[in-house]
């Protein structure tokens, strides 16, 4: 079944694969690392251990060894703020809580930041953190995801006239995301770039704080399958009468009025007269009702953990634009999953990357969350906690209210 399922979507929409675009793996898998061009015998010797508690709030207190003779800044500027920023593709900036200066230069000097921002729940570390870069303009030369709550990455952007070579680390803390920034003249970077990334890697809070669970909801088909979704997110569902099919569409909307994103979950028994091959037609034209047309293929998502009971998957995203160019560009989001027993179609409608990052990272890792966790319900095996969200959030979601 696998080799004949492989091409389906694609020959199906007569699509040809285009460039990816600016958050592809292949461009944003690796930083470059140099700390074995400094030992660290000679990292210990020519730097100081420094210890602050920014702020006065001890879940921002850290460590990090820096170069000696570096300079904490006596007057910087520090902007705190706890509301939303007015540029929802900016991130919620907290402040810049501390800064050191390495020695004077003629051109400009070395610093060390570290800055605190919130972090949204609904949005990965390395989503949070390409939003912080796309949204300022920096030109980003390599991502490395460290674990689920670190990325380290490095950037090139001007500093009055010069130019920066920043190395960065953006760790989730509790509610936060915490920046840490080495910046320096890109014409010294080379000879530098062993004592950015060691003095980084050096980097610890004192008092990690927790980071909080996925905030999800989970709904229900019958007694048969479940899938979660974000718990901002809203579930209009039929009545579900036959175990041969069902559908349930999971909407981005913060006004009830306006959806930012659309989730759709489609589940066929095998057993039916159908294949995945007609299901997917009626999706496409689906969308061509809705006057937007599928375009070139962008990538084939690879990045997705599915449950044992999933034989085979395949998830394609392609472009989607408004034949009468009234709404901004789209893309549009692919998954098929066969099981035993069902077939799983799940697509995501969302505005592209290009066009509005932060709510494109929202709206995927959203699409993300639904379709890998689609699959069997198993009440003899849930978590507590999990049965009790179903049993509350059941009866509303099945009737869309």
């Amino acid at each position: 079944m696998k080799y004949i399922l492989m091409g389906i979507v694609t020959l199906l929409l007569g699509i040809t694969p285009a460039l990816a675009q600016m958050t592809s793996n292949e461009t944003l898998n690796s930083v470059a690392h140099y700390a074995d061009e400094l030992s660290e015998a000679d990292f210990l010797k020519n730097t100081q251990v420094i210890t602050e508690e920014p702020l006065g709030d001890k879940y921002l207190a850290f460590e990090v060894r820096l170069p000696a003779k570096w300079i904490k800044s006596q007057d910087m500027e520090r902007n705190v703020v706890s509301k939303d920023s007015k540029n929802s593709q900016s991130s919620r900036l907290l402040g810049e809580v501390t800064k050191y200066f390495g020695p004077t230069r003629v051109d400009a000097v070395d610093f060390f930041l570290v800055e605190a921002m919130t972090l949204d729940y609904e949005m990965s570390v390395r989503n949070w953190f390409l939003n912080y870069i796309y949204s300022r303009g920096y030109s980003l030369q390599g991502l490395e995801v460290i674990d689920d709550y670190t990325v380290e990455a490095v950037y090139v952007t001007l500093k009055g006239d010069s130019a920066f070579m920043y190395r960065v680390r953006a760790i989730a803390n509790g509610p936060r995301v915490v920046v840490v920034s080495y910046g320096v003249p890109e014409k010294y970077a080379e000879e530098e770039r062993g004592m950015q990334e060691r003095v980084l890697s050096s980097f610890r809070f004192l008092a990690p704080e927790g980071v909080m669970k996925d905030h999800v909801r989970t709904h229900q088909f019958l007694d048969i399958l479940t899938f979660n979704y974000p718990s901002t997110w809203r579930v209009i569902a039929p009545n579900v009468y036959s175990m041969e099919g069902m559908d349930a569409k999971v909407l981005n909307s913060v006004d009830s009025k306006t959806v930012s994103g659309e989730i759709d979950v489609r589940v066929i028994s095998t057993e039916l007269d159908t294949s995945l091959a007609e299901e997917v037609k009626y999706l496409k034209e689906d969308i061509q009702e809705r006057g937007l047309s599928i375009g070139n293929m962008i990538e084939v998502g690879t990045d997705f953990k599915f449950k044992d009971h999933v034989l085979y998957n395949r998830i394609e995203i392609y472009e989607a634009k408004d034949k009468n160019r009234k709404i901004v560009d789209h893309e549009f989001w692919l998954a098929v999953m066969v099981e035993d027993s069902y077939y799983y179609i799940v697509t995501l409608l969302t505005p592209s990357r290009m066009s509005d990052f932060y709510t494109w990272a929202k709206n995927n890792e959203a699409f993300k969350v639904v379709a890998q966790s689609l699959g069997p319900y198993e009440d003899q095996f849930m978590d507590p906690k999990i049965k009790k969200a179903i049993t509350e959030d059941h009866a509303p979601l099945k009737t869309g209210n």
